[in-house]
This record gives C-alpha cells, sequence and structure tokens, in this order.
C-alpha cells in the first residue's frame, strides 16, 4: 500500500528548517517513490527542484546500501558468522548476494524482527540542504575505508568511461555506484567533500551537504534539457542494452571496449539507469 503525501507538512519542514525524517524497515519499492517525491516537494519549496533528480539517484543509492548493510548483518548472524572477523567476511560475502537474492524476503522479514531500519531525513539550514540516510547497523573500519577509497578514487574521473574501466567492482556491488554519486556532485559544481559518512550513537549516518550557493544552475539546467532529450528519444525496446549483452558475454571482449560503447552512447547511459534503479535490481 503506498504512502500518501503530506505535501504541506513537507514545506513547513523545508520553510522552518526543520528535519523530515522518514523511517522504512525493508525499504520497499513504493517507500523509494514516495521518498523520491517528498524530496521534490522540500526541494521545490527551497527553490531548488531542478536538481531534485541528482540528488535522488544519491538518495537512491545510500538508501539502497544501507538496506543492504542490514541485510548483510542479519545474514552473518543467521549463519553464524562473525561480521568482524576476517576469514569469516571473506567465507560469508561469497556466498551473501546470491543467497540474499534467491531469497530476499526472508532476509526483509529478518531485517524487521531485529528492529533494523532505514532512516531518511532532509534538513534545510540557512542556505543548505542536508540529506542524510541512518541505519542501525555500524559500519566497520574496514568497510568505512572502502567507502573512502572509492571516493578518494573518483577524484580522477571525469567520465562514465573511466570509471567503468578503473572501479567495476562485482564483490559486494557498491563500488560504481559510489563513483557515479561523485560524478553526480561534480555535475552540481560540487566535490566530495559534500559526502561523509560516519558513526553516531549506534548509527551509520551517510550524510550529502549541499551548499546552494556552491550550486551551479546554469550548467544543471542544460544537462537537465540534454537528458530529457535523451530519455524522449529511448526505444520502447532498447537493442543497444541487448548489444552491451553480447559484449559483455563474449569472452574475447575488453573491459575498455564496454566502457567506450557506453560511454559513448548516451542512449544506453539512460537505459542503464533506468534498468538498475528498477525494482527488480533492488536487494
Amino acid at each position: 500500500m503506498s504512502q500518501k503525501l503530506d505535501v504541506e507538512q513537507i514545506r513547513n519542514a523545508a520553510r522552518n528548517s526543520q528535519p523530515l525524517a522518514i523511517k522504512t524497515f525493508t525499504l520497499p519499492h513504493e517507500t523509494e517513490v514516495y521518498l523520491e517525491q517528498a524530496l521534490g516537494v522540500f526541494l521545490q519549496e527551497l527553490g531548488y527542484g531542478n536538481i531534485k533528480d541528482q540528488i535522488a539517484y544519491c538518495l537512491r543509492e545510500l538508501a539502497v546500501n544501507a538496506k543492504k548493510a542490514n541485510t548483510k548483518r542479519v545474514y552473518f548472524i543467521e549463519r553464524k558468522l562473525d561480521i568482524g572477523s576476517k576469514d569469516d567476511y571473506e567465507k560469508g560475502m561469497k556466498s551473501f548476494k546470491q543467497d540474499t537474492l534467491d531469497n530476499i524476503n526472508y532476509y526483509l522479514d529478518l531485517q524487521k524482527e531485529h528492529g533494523l531500519y532505514i532512516k531518511v531525513m532532509f534538513q534545510a539550514k540557512q542556505e543548505t540542504f542536508i540529506l542524510s540516510i541512518h541505519n542501525n547497523v555500524e559500519i566497520s573500519k574496514k568497510e568505512q575505508m572502502r567507502v573512502y577509497d572509492r571516493i578518494a578514487r573518483s577524484r580522477a574521473f571525469e567520465s562514465m568511461e573511466e570509471a567503468f574501466a578503473t572501479v567495476l567492482d562485482d564483490s559486494e556491488g557498491a563500488g560504481l555506484g559510489l563513483v557515479i554519486l561523485v560524478l553526480m556532485l561534480k555535475k552540481l559544481g560540487l566535490t566530495e567533500d559534500a559526502f561523509d559518512i560516519d558513526i553516531d550513537a549506534g548509527e551509520t549516518i551517510a550524510r550529502i551537504t549541499i551548499p546552494f550557493s556552491e550550486v551551479h544552475l546554469e550548467k544543471i539546467n542544460m544537462l537537465s534539457k540534454r537528458i530529457v532529450d535523451e530519455i524522449d528519444e529511448l526505444p520502447q525496446f532498447p537493442e543497444n542494452i541487448v548489444t552491451l549483452q553480447r559484449l559483455i558475454s563474449n569472452p574475447d571482449s575488453e573491459i575498455s571496449e564496454i566502457a567506450k560503447k557506453i560511454s559513448i552512447d548516451v542512449t544506453l547511459t539512460a537505459d542503464l539507469l533506468k534498468v538498475v534503479n528498477s525494482a527488480q535490481f533492488m536487494l
């Protein structure tokens, strides 16, 4: 059942610099839709509705990562593995993705039973917008270092081709998403310093801080128009996705060739973003 959007409550929170918190235990698709709609209303009230799509990507990436962290925790508990042990961690991660995808509803129910939540907060402070995603599983030092390693390495990337060729990492599935997040921030005129992840009072908090004075509105408007124009031209059944699948399936294909195909084909990039953000690809 979809949650009804209280537009006036959201507008009041934005106008009065009050934090708006939305809490979920399993982050179903309808909650993701609700979060994006609430984000749109909040930013529109602040006069920055035109950065909604870029921030919505960051919201989805960080919320899904928080959900995955909660799923990982109950998976390790269920298998009686110590997530803090190097050997147990490596053992658990070998089967984590496939096991949880095969029986995701079971593990989502476990998350709720254990009281593990994802809490999304929006807040406006003076001329700054703060997006924070909380989950009550503390990130390990190793995982935190892994996140910052991805962020640090993203400084050198200016294109999707570079990102795909350098950091495509399927071991946990978070590497490329974080790099794209930083590229999104760059499109807004911000740096990776706008992103932070830390522990406070038993929660892991991933935070994006956006000083509106540093946002390049002119570039955003041009970028938004280009994206809309490209999406309007997307075919109903994208043949380019099929072409990409053939490239990936071919053992003789080079990663640089695959990355180049994605980089030079804007329609393909838009198709990919639509696919990976669809419900069937959400953990």
